[in-house]
């Protein structure tokens, strides 16, 4: 018989609270638990295999919390009917998005999604999520990213738990939609301007002076002069010169016709000869495709493959641009190969023709009007706002330009 003087014995598996307002308690048995109305309630183990389990119980507590509360016998989850987890969720709204949404956008939800389920866990239901759960994930974004990296992350989480869920809510048995809480919001467009206005007093214009093109263009190769006058020429990016194909180009007339890959609106663009002439030279040193996929393009690799990558975008021709800054010692931040065609923009507004800039640019909206006007749109116009930006790059300094 055991000494009635010996020590207590020990309690086991007892456990500290993750953090203070934590509403479990760690009970002897190895158990979370929470007292309601005089009587004991089990939540989940404190830990599974040495892991700490307090996410999982702390789901389950609010999965029961309102019928608990009421004083009503939850409803147990069963095989028959199971709550959706965050990873049926995501799994679906990823599956239902592929060939949807363009490869590149699929890949940085694909990336969002690791990050949600990594946070929040796997098996975690979805009807059990609370605002604290979405004030965590915010909480661990990286401290490098700024506002609106973190507001565009929190827009995608938001679709995809709380948007998408609730659009397919009678698939899911979705009773409620998600809340996520009043913190967990992307800023009004309003805030998105005036972080953008910070960014450029910070780092100052995004843009070229006419004198750093002239320095730029005589430095590059025959493929990066091309791409670099199309850029100021044609106002395109870098996604807009790796998908350019041949047949879009006239170079006897000297235009280009050539819907944005971003949303398919209309574009044209009149063509200088110093574009025409890099065009040829780089038709005569052009790499033979190494697949049919690339035989259309204008611009091939020295392998013969595309400029741009189907997720990742056509980086390749911001990083050659932005070595032969580095090189030139002109590299700025925010100052890439995309700064050209913020350049146009500037430049061409001078013209006063916006609609004019505008089907340059891309930025028609695509409807039936704007689609009339624009197939009896005078090419004179598009002509006029071409030669003053080439005059304006091209000019001589005492030729009285205002931009350098």
């Amino acid at each position: 018989m055991q000494n009635s003087t010996s020590a207590p014995r020990r309690r086991n598996h007892q456990a500290a609270k993750p953090y203070p307002d934590f509403p479990l308690t760690a009970h002897p048995s190895g158990r979370w638990c929470k007292k309601i109305a005089g009587k004991l309630h089990y939540f989940g183990p404190i830990a599974i295999d040495g892991v700490p389990a307090w996410r999982e119980a702390l789901k389950e507590w609010e999965r029961q919390r309102v019928d608990l509360l009421a004083g009503r016998e939850p409803a147990p989850q069963t095989a028959e009917h199971p709550a959706c987890t965050i990873r049926e969720i995501c799994n679906r709204f990823l599956t239902a998005k592929k060939g949807e949404i363009t490869p590149r956008s699929w890949k940085e939800y694909d990336t969002t999604v690791v990050r949600i389920l990594e946070d929040m866990g796997r098996e975690i239901s979805l009807a059990s999520l609370t605002s604290d759960d979405f004030d965590r994930l915010k909480a661990g974004f990286p401290a490098t990213w700024g506002k609106i990296r973190r507001w565009n992350e929190i827009q995608r989480v938001r679709t995809i738990l709380v948007n998408y869920s609730w659009e397919i809510r009678k698939t899911i048995r979705l009773a409620e939609q998600v809340d996520p809480g009043p913190n967990f919001k992307k800023g009004t467009g309003k805030d998105m301007k005036a972080e953008i206005n910070r960014g450029r007093a910070k780092h100052g214009l995004r843009k070229f002076e006419a004198k750093d093109i002239r320095t730029i263009l005589d430095a590059a190769d025959t493929t990066l002069r091309a791409m670099i006058l199309l850029g100021i020429n044609a106002a395109f990016g870098q996604e807009d010169i790796g998908r350019l194909p041949i047949d879009a180009i006239d170079l006897q007339g000297g235009w280009v016709t050539f819907p944005r890959p971003k949303n398919s609106n209309d574009r044209r663009a009149k063509l200088w000869p110093e574009t025409v002439e890099a065009i040829r030279g780089v038709l005569t040193e052009r790499k033979e495709p190494a697949n049919p996929d690339v035989k259309p393009l204008l611009f091939v690799t020295v392998r013969g493959h595309a400029w741009t990558n189907p997720i990742y975008g056509a980086t390749a021709v911001t990083h050659e641009l932005d070595k032969l800054l580095e090189r030139l010692s002109m590299k700025r931040t925010g100052v890439s190969f995309y700064a050209l065609r913020r350049t146009f923009r500037t430049v061409a507004d001078e013209t006063n023709d916006r609609r004019a800039c505008d089907l340059i640019m891309g930025h028609v909206d695509g409807s039936i009007a704007e689609r009339h006007y624009i197939e009896g749109f005078d090419d004179g116009r598009l002509v006029k706002v071409a030669e003053y930006v080439r005059n304006w790059l091209f000019a001589k300094p005492e030729g009285g330009s205002n931009h350098g």
